[in-house]
């Protein structure tokens, strides 16, 4: 059976879709040059792959801006959490679709 995730791998994910689930970090601009772009990474990554693993953020690319991965860019826990909270909401509609 070919699951969503399995498609998702395959087609990636629109722009204009991942642009609309970051749209807090991306429209409102209290977030940092390296936060913005660490951000934009997670959109490349997606847009190419379709979903992420989280352990992933602590990988390259995302630890060309900080070795820390997600963690050494976004020092505050509720930003932290909030952009996990949006990357398992896409993951899970992967899996439902």
């Amino acid at each position: 059976m070919i699951t969503g995730e399995f498609i998702r791998q395959v087609t990636g994910l629109e722009q204009a879709v991942l642009n609309d689930a970051f749209a807090d970090f991306l429209q409102v601009g209290n977030l940092r040059a390296d936060q913005m772009t660490f951000i934009h990474t997670i959109i490349s990554y997606l847009t190419k792959n379709g979903t992420i693993d989280k352990a992933m953020l602590y990988q390259p690319p995302f630890t060309d801006l900080n070795d820390q991965g997600l963690s050494g860019v976004f020092d505050e826990d509720a930003i932290l959490v909030k952009v996990v909270k949006i990357i398992d909401e896409i993951n899970e509609n992967a899996i439902v679709a």
